[in-house]
């Protein structure tokens, strides 16, 4: 059996203002509560009366009810029933002699009100859990839909970042590949000039040939540490002491002399000069226009020229001196003069031979890169040429 709402705690009430949907029912105090919990059932009786949560607390407050205005009294008594729910509420005049006559009442109302009391609290902890629950299941089912959606935009902007990353790398590749590609074909178009492998094949070989005749010194720096060499032919041991480091550069006041100039002089006359002139004068065409086959022919030709038949042409040049005095011979007269040639064959040999090269670089180098460029303009001449119609 239902309590009747005096009887009720303050928590029951605050579950059934929240639940007739009374503003802020916690706030109120108990009385207050009562009455307006009491006023909000009566005010929406023909909703409520049939529902199974509300339909006891409709017989309880009927109940109150109808015994109050049975009771002929009128007097009010906080002794009333248990289940009495009216403002004014009067004690039955047997009832309240029989509570106090007849020991056995008092026991039976006790024991319905804890029957009461423990079915409202049950009823009441059983609607808390239930709404406790929904709640946690519907806190814990928007936390997962927050994070599920945090993870798909999470992929999303990965995923987005990543192709960014994959078509910039893909137009970066695109742009090498083409670009090399157009590296390649220019160096095809170079490459496919007479003229262009004539002028690489005259650097790598004046490169070989300031390398082999560069003067050079050495910059030492660092602790020097003492050695010692066996020296074999007395048996005897040298010592010596070397840099920690050593650094080899060219050797500037070197340049300035004529040793170094000389090579590179007689290189440039004899091979790049004269078959220069030679490809102005001899062009096989009206235009008079620079003939790559005419200077890398008359190249090669000079070259073998220079480095094969001219070493054997030149006689080697007597020793002759001025001054000779009667009855002395000149091998006399050349030891007292010390031994220098002062005739005009060995000056002209001296200064004009092309063996000062040969020194540098290789005769077979030399034939070798002349003998590949003059291949080469003659293979674009036949190319070239003008095909009979």
């Amino acid at each position: 059996m239902v309590k009747s709402l005096k009887y009720q705690r303050k928590s029951d009430l605050v579950d059934m203002g929240t639940l007739l949907g009374l503003s802020n029912p916690s706030d109120l105090k108990r009385d207050d509560l009562e009455d307006e919990v009491r006023n909000a059932l009566l005010s929406r009786r023909a909703e409520l009366q049939n529902d199974e949560h509300w339909k006891p607390i409709y017989g309880a407050i009927d109940s109150g009810e109808r015994r109050a205005a049975r009771s002929s009294l009128g007097a009010t008594s906080p002794d009333s029933d248990a289940s009495d729910d009216s403002p004014a509420r009067a004690k039955s005049p047997r009832k309240h002699s029989g509570g106090r006559a007849n020991g056995t009442a008092t026991p039976r109302k006790t024991s319905s009100s804890l029957a009461q009391d423990a079915s409202s609290t049950f009823n009441s902890l059983t609607a808390r859990t239930k709404r406790s629950f929904e709640s946690l299941k519907d806190a814990f089912r928007t936390g997962a839909n927050e994070a599920r959606t945090e993870v798909i935009e999470a992929r999303e902007h990965v995923d987005h970042a990543a192709h960014g990353v994959a078509h910039r790398v893909k137009l970066q590749q695109r742009a090498l590949i083409r670009g090399a590609g157009n590296l390649w074909h220019k160096a095809g178009v170079y490459a496919s000039d007479a003229n262009n492998l004539t002028t690489i094949f005259l650097a790598l070989e004046a490169i070989t040939l300031i390398l082999s005749i560069l003067p050079t010194t050495y910059f030492e720096f660092g602790s020097r540490a003492s050695v010692s060499n066996l020296v074999k032919s007395g048996g005897k041991t040298a010592h010596s002491t070397v840099p920690h480091y050593a650094i080899t550069i060219p050797n500037a006041w070197a340049l300035l002399t004529v040793g170094f100039w000389r090579p590179i002089v007689l290189w440039t006359l004899y091979t790049v000069a004269v078959p220069y002139i030679l490809a102005h004068l001899i062009t096989f065409s009206r235009r008079r226009d620079f003939s790559a086959q005419t200077f890398t022919l008359s190249r090669l030709f000079l070259i073998l020229f220079l480095v094969r038949i001219t070493p054997g042409l030149l006689p080697k040049p007597a020793p002759a001196v001025l001054g000779v005095a009667a009855g002395q011979t000149a091998a006399a007269a050349n030891a007292a003069a010390g031994g220098k040639l002062l005739s005009a064959q060995g000056l002209i040999q001296q200064y004009t031979s092309y063996d000062w090269v040969s020194a540098a670089i290789s005769p077979e180098l030399q034939v070798l890169a002349a003998s590949a460029a003059a291949a080469f303009a003659n293979l674009e001449a036949l190319h070239t040429r003008p095909r009979a119609g």
